[in-house]
């Protein structure tokens, strides 16, 4: 990202995130309330403790993200729909608006998350 502020590197990633969702293909699967990603922000739900909302951004990521295909590294859940990215985006989203993330954590997440999308255009 161009900007040191990671607030704005946040935001900036948020909108690219949103900008490469709103493009999968139809070709992807529109996810289900009993898919992965679904089942993860139902089963690591998130809390309103300042402290937890980093520990609860930090291991949904890691479940999402450890789910690889191993013969190409590809992430096996990526989904369209309100059960699929399009909630993954929105909570991205609100992790940036209330300034949850510590970025230089963040940031690999992201850019793994970002690589797997643009692999899906």
């Amino acid at each position: 990202m161009s900007t040191s502020n990671p607030l704005e590197q946040a935001a900036a990633t948020a909108r690219l995130l949103k900008t490469l969702v709103q493009k999968l293909p139809p070709l992807v699967p529109l996810a289900l309330p009993d898919d992965k990603i679904a089942q993860v922000f139902k089963n690591i739900p998130e809390t309103d403790d300042e402290d937890g909302k980093w520990r609860v951004f930090n291991r949904r990521m890691d479940v999402l993200l450890d789910d690889v295909r191993i013969a190409n590294e590809r992430l096996l859940h990526v989904r369209r729909g309100q059960y699929g990215m399009d909630a993954v985006v929105e909570y991205i989203q609100r992790c940036v608006d209330n300034d949850s993330l510590q970025w230089e954590a963040a940031e690999p997440k992201f850019a793994h998350l970002i690589a797997e999308l643009q692999k899906q255009q």
